[in-house]
C-alpha cells in the first residue's frame, strides 16, 4: 500500500486507459523507443478514494477520474489560470509513473469527482470530451453555424456531437476511412459523413481540424467560407503547410485561426456534466470491451497496427485496502 503526502490522495484504481498516448511513445518493434524505463503506464484512470477528503468535502469511496495531466501550478501560465498551456507539467505514464496499478497517491490537482450516474469504464473519456469542448470554446460556440469536423476520430466526432448539441445549423464529419464515416453517420445521423473530396469548399462558418494530418489541416483552411473560423486541435510535430497562395487562401478571405491544447480543470468538469447527462456522447466511447492487465501487450500491438481504435479500458484488479 503507498504511502501518500499531504498533497496527495489514496485512489483505489478500478480502470486505466490504453489509447494513443502508449502507442505514440512505441517503436515499430513494439519497443519503448520515446520514454526512459523503467515506468508504471497508465496515462488516466478511473476509481474511487480509499480515505475521505476533507479538504474537498468528498468521502470514502467517491468516484474519480485521474487525468495523466498534472500541471506545476507554479509556472506563469498555471498563475495565471492557463494550466492547459503549463510546460512543466508531469505526464502520467511518460515521464512519471502512470496509474496502472491496485492504489495510486494521486496529486490532487489531477483529481476530479465524477457521478456515479456515469460507467466507471467511460469516465475517461471526460478527457475528450474536455479537448473537443474546449475547441470550440474557442470559436465563440456552435449554435446556428454550419459546422465541419476533419477527422472522425474520437475527438473529432467528440466536437461534431458537442456541435450538435449546441444547436449548430449543420454538423459535417470528413474522414477518408469508411468506418470512420460509418460511425460519424451512425451517431450524427445520416448525410453527416463525408469524403474529403466530396466536402464543399467556402461554405462552413466553422471547421476543427483534428486530423493530425497536413492534407487535414490544408481542407480545413479551404472548407471555411469567408470570414469564416478554423481551430487546429490535432498535434502537428514539425509539418509544413502550404499553399499555392497564403494570401488567396487565408488573407483575402479574413480566416480566422485559432489553435486550440488540452483542456482546462473547468472545462473537465464540464465535460464530467456533459458526458452523465447526454448519452449520445456516450455512445462514441462504447465500442471497445473491458479487458485485463494480461492482454495488455496484445492490445499496444493491436492498437500500433491501427487493428483497434483507443481508447480501451483496462480492468485492475484490487486487494483489499485495510
Amino acid at each position: 500500500m503507498p504511502i501518500c503526502d499531504q498533497n496527495q490522495l489514496l485512489v483505489a484504481v478500478s480502470y486505466v486507459y490504453l489509447g494513443a498516448r502508449e502507442v505514440s511513445l512505441l517503436g515499430p518493434d513494439l519497443s519503448w523507443a520515446k520514454v526512459s524505463l523503467p515506468i508504471t503506464l497508465g496515462y488516466q484512470a478511473v476509481g474511487r478514494l480509499v480515505r475521505a477528503d476533507s479538504r474537498f468535502s468528498w468521502p470514502a469511496g467517491q468516484p474519480v477520474f485521474l487525468s495523466g495531466f498534472v500541471p506545476c501550478d507554479g509556472c506563469e501560465h498555471c498563475r495565471r489560470g492557463a494550466t492547459n498551456l503549463c510546460m512543466s507539467r508531469a505526464l502520467h505514464g511518460i515521464n512519471v509513473d502512470g496509474y496502472a496499478a491496485e492504489f495510486v497517491c494521486a496529486a490532487r490537482q489531477a483529481v476530479f469527482p465524477v457521478s456515479n450516474s456515469i460507467p466507471e469504464h467511460l469516465v475517461p473519456a471526460m478527457s475528450e470530451v474536455g479537448t473537443a469542448l474546449r475547441a470550440l470554446r474557442r470559436t465563440g460556440g456552435a449554435f446556428g453555424k454550419r459546422v465541419a469536423v476533419v477527422g472522425g476520430g474520437d475527438i473529432g466526432l467528440t466536437a461534431g456531437v458537442l456541435a450538435r448539441i449546441g444547436g449548430a445549423a449543420e454538423v459535417v464529419v470528413v474522414d477518408p476511412d469508411a468506418r470512420a464515416r460509418a460511425r460519424a453517420e451512425e451517431i450524427l445521423g445520416a448525410s453527416s459523413a463525408v469524403l474529403p473530396a466530396d466536402l464543399q469548399t467556402g461554405e462552413m462558418d466553422v471547421v476543427i481540424e483534428a486530423s493530425g494530418a497536413e492534407a487535414g489541416v490544408v481542407s480545413a483552411i479551404r472548407a471555411a467560407g469567408d470570414r469564416g473560423t478554423v481551430v487546429l486541435l490535432s498535434a502537428l510535430g514539425r509539418t509544413e503547410i502550404c499553399f499555392a497562395s497564403f494570401y488567396e487562401e487565408v488573407v483575402a478571405r479574413e480566416l480566422t485561426i485559432l489553435a486550440s491544447r488540452g483542456k482546462s480543470r473547468d472545462e473537465l468538469a464540464v465535460a464530467a456534466e456533459l458526458l452523465a447527462t447526454k448519452p449520445l456522447l456516450q455512445q462514441i466511447f462504447e465500442l471497445n470491451p473491458i479487458r485485463t492487465l494480461d492482454e495488455a501487450p496484445a492490445i499496444l500491438s493491436a492498437l500500433l497496427k491501427r487493428e483497434l481504435c483507443g481508447p480501451v479500458p483496462i480492468a485492475v484488479q484490487q486487494k483489499s485496502a485495510a
